[in-house]
């Protein structure tokens, strides 16, 4: 969690830089937000099983000029996130069972997107 905040802080700080952390989100894939650990995150909604779209606060110059990563809060270690940068204000998050390749949303996962705002 601290980590978290330092990262935020850090982010804003450097508001008009390139290439730093711009967006970050904590969410589950059923498309809870969790506030307290977000940036430039307008809203989070749930698509369907595995499926979230992250709207933006403010967008970026480029969809396909965005880099997004993140980590999975998962025990079973066979989880995983890929993201679809589908427009320069708003990413598409699938959450899946890397052994079968199902989409779930039974973990938590932090996305952070890096990139130049518009």
């Amino acid at each position: 969690m601290a980590f978290t905040r330092n990262v935020r802080k850090i982010a804003q700080s450097l508001t008009g830089a390139s290439g730093v952390a711009k967006a970050i989100s904590k969410q589950t894939p059923s498309g809870t937000q969790i506030s307290a650990t977000s940036l430039n995150i307008s809203s989070v909604t749930d698509g369907s099983t595995g499926i979230n779209t992250t709207a933006f606060t403010n967008v970026f110059n480029s969809a396909s000029e965005t880099v997004t990563t993140g980590i999975c809060h998962d025990n079973n270690y066979n989880r995983a996130v890929a993201w679809l940068d589908t427009s320069a204000s708003q990413s598409e998050s699938r959450t899946f069972r890397t052994s079968v390749g199902d989409l779930i949303d039974d973990f938590d996962f932090t996305m952070i997107t890096h990139g130049n705002l518009a």
